[in-house]
C-alpha cells in the first residue's frame, strides 16, 4: 500500500451494517441497525443524503429507504438508523444483496433467504452407509444419497480432517495441526445439483452451516476419477485431494456422496435443509449421470464400523 493509498484508507466514510445474522427464511424479517464510522477530514450535516437499498442478484430492487440523520462529526462512529424489511415477498431461494450508502460512500453484504420448508425428493433413498437396503437399490439400478453423520468419517480417509468455516492460521505444520486444517470450499457453480442452492465459487456464508456440521473426504483413497462437486481445499502442506460432495457409479447404481450431514437439527438450519433438496432433485431427474466409478467396498469404508 502506497502512503497515498494509506491516506485515503484513513480518511474513509464506512457505512456499517450490524447484522446478527446472514441466513434467513421466507417467514423472517431483515432487521438491522446501520451507523457510519467516519473518518474523514471534515463533519458532515444532515443534508448529506444516506440511503439503503436490498436488491436482488440481478440487480432488481427489493426494498429501499433513507436514513434521516443528524450532524454526523469526523472521527467517531454514528448511528444512521434502523432497517426492516419483511421477506416473504421474496422469490427464495435467493442470494440478496444491502446496500447501504452515505453521500458516495458506500458498503454492501449478501444475505440468504430460503423458502420456510424445503422438502427433499422423496424417490431418493439417503442412507448414512451403504447397508444392505441401499447396495440393494444400486445393484437394481437406482440412486442412493450417502450423507454422512459428522463424526462417522473414518480416520484414514478424512475423519481426522478438522473442518471448518474459517482457515487455518499459516499452514498446521506451523500450528502441530491445531484445527481447524481446511482452507474453505471450491465450488462448482453451474453444476445442476446446485442449481436451487444459489452460490459463487468459493466460501460465503451460505457454506457455514455445511462446513461446520461435515468431514471430508480422501478421494484419493476412495475415488480418485471422481471430480467434486464442491471441493474442500487442504491446507498446502499437505495439499490432499479432499471431497465434501462428490457423485459416482457403483454397485450398479448412481450414488451421491455428502460429507454434510444432513440428520441432525435439521429443523434449524434452513441453508441445510435447501442444499439437500437441491441435491436430491438433481438425483431425481436425468442430469444425474455420474461419470466417475468407484468400488462400493472403498465408498462404504468411509463410514465408521460400515
Amino acid at each position: 500500500m502506497t502512503a497515498g493509498e494509506f491516506s485515503r484508507f484513513c480518511n474513509s466514510i464506512v457505512p456499517l451494517a450490524h447484522l446478527s445474522r446472514m441466513i434467513y427464511t421466507t417467514a423472517d424479517t431483515l432487521r438491522t441497525p446501520v451507523s457510519v464510522a467516519h473518518f474523514g477530514d471534515a463533519d458532515m450535516d444532515a443534508s448529506v443524503p444516506a440511503t439503503w437499498s436490498l436488491t436482488g442478484a440481478d440487480g432488481a430492487e427489493i426494498a429501499s429507504g433513507n436514513f434521516r440523520h443528524g450532524n454526523l462529526p469526523a472521527g467517531a462512529r454514528s448511528p444512521l438508523g434502523d432497517i426492516e424489511v419483511a421477506l416473504a415477498g421474496v422469490k427464495a431461494p435467493a442470494q440478496l444483496r444491502l446496500t447501504a450508502t452515505v453521500g458516495d460512500k458506500a458498503n454492501d453484504w449478501n444475505i440468504w433467504v430460503y423458502p420456510q420448508q424445503a422438502a427433499p425428493a422423496a424417490e431418493i433413498m439417503m442412507v448414512d452407509r451403504l447397508d444392505e437396503k441401499a447396495r440393494a437399490e444400486l445393484a437394481k439400478g437406482g440412486k442412493v444419497l450417502l450423507s454422512v453423520r459428522k463424526g462417522e468419517m473414518t480416520d484414514s480417509l478424512g475423519g481426522d480432517i478438522a473442518n471448518g468455516f474459517s482457515s487455518i492460521f499459516w499452514n498446521t505444520a506451523w500450528t502441530g495441526k491445531q484445527a481447524p486444517h481446511t482452507l474453505g470450499v471450491l465450488v462448482n457453480p453451474s453444476h445442476p445439483a446446485l442449481a436451487d442452492f444459489p452460490t459463487s465459487y468459493h466460501s460465503d456464508y451460505q457454506w457455514w452451516d455445511a462446513m461446520t456440521n461435515s468431514s471430508v473426504v480422501k478421494l484419493a483413497k476412495v475415488a480418485p476419477q471422481a471430480q467434486p462437486i464442491v471441493r474442500v481445499i487442504d491446507d498446502w502442506f499437505t495439499n490432499r485431494p479432499l471431497g465434501l460432495i462428490f457423485e459416482v457409479k457403483t454397485g450398479g447404481g448412481k450414488l451421491l456422496v455428502s460429507g454434510v450431514d444432513f440428520w441432525n437439527d435439521m429443523e434449524n438450519r434452513p441453508e441445510a435443509r435447501q442444499l439437500l433438496k437441491s441435491l436430491t432433485d438433481y438425483m431425481a431427474s436425468p442430469a444425474f449421470n455420474p461419470a466417475a466409478e468407484a468400488e462400493t467396498e472403498k465408498i462404504a469404508s468411509i463410514v465408521r464400523g460400515k
